[in-house]
């Protein structure tokens, strides 16, 4: 295959525009290499899991789903109340005025139910919200062991097979984590009015 001679030009300049940053690319490579990479690993998901912080969140948050475990349970034991007085009072009643209380008592299911669904929603947002102010100061502790260690790759331990153990700092950010937020109110935030 024959090129003109334009179009012989034009391929060695796009190659050579190709090349340039390629290089430029090793040479900042080679460059971090005689610098030198430190190395710094965290179980973040452990230290997370396995911090006071957090605990005490699963604990508030135990606390409240219990409270609307009780709440809902009362709500369902009313309704099969009606339900129930709704079924003998079926036979005595006028078709009309029973499938009007019917009505009325499906109506009463859809707000319990969506209710239960809005007070899920609210305490899972409250968890995470909670769990992302331990997972923030997390990150900031991890930064300042990696400014402490001069590491300047902090890397998850999910993603390494093997490395030195003095490169772990998983329990110094524990202790820290511990020592500098020992815990988390849960803010349940607030659920809208029923009209």
């Amino acid at each position: 295959m024959r090129f003109s001679p334009v179009a012989a030009a034009c391929l060695l300049l796009l190659l050579a525009c190709w090349g340039f940053p390629a290089a430029a690319q090793e040479g900042e490579a080679e460059n971090a290499t005689q610098q030198g990479v430190t190395v710094a690993i965290v179980d973040f998901q452990r230290v997370v899991r396995e911090s006071v912080a957090a605990e005490g969140i699963q604990e508030q948050i135990d606390v409240y789903r219990q409270s609307y475990q009780d709440e809902f349970g009362q709500i369902e034991e009313r309704l099969r109340a009606i339900e129930d007085e709704l079924a003998e009072a079926r036979a005595t009643l006028p078709a009309d005025e029973f499938a009007q209380r019917r009505r009325d008592f499906e109506e009463q299911i859809t707000e319990a139910q969506q209710q239960a669904q809005v007070s899920r929603a609210a305490l899972d947002q409250a968890l995470e919200t909670a769990m992302d102010e331990v997972r923030s100061t997390l990150v900031d502790i991890i930064a300042q062991i990696a400014r402490e260690r001069d590491a300047n790759l902090v890397l998850s331990q999910s993603q390494i097979i093997l490395a030195d153990r003095e490169l772990d700092v998983t329990e110094t950010a524990l202790e820290r984590l511990n020592e500098e937020l020992p815990e988390v109110e849960v803010i349940i935030p607030p659920q809208p009015e029923e009209e």
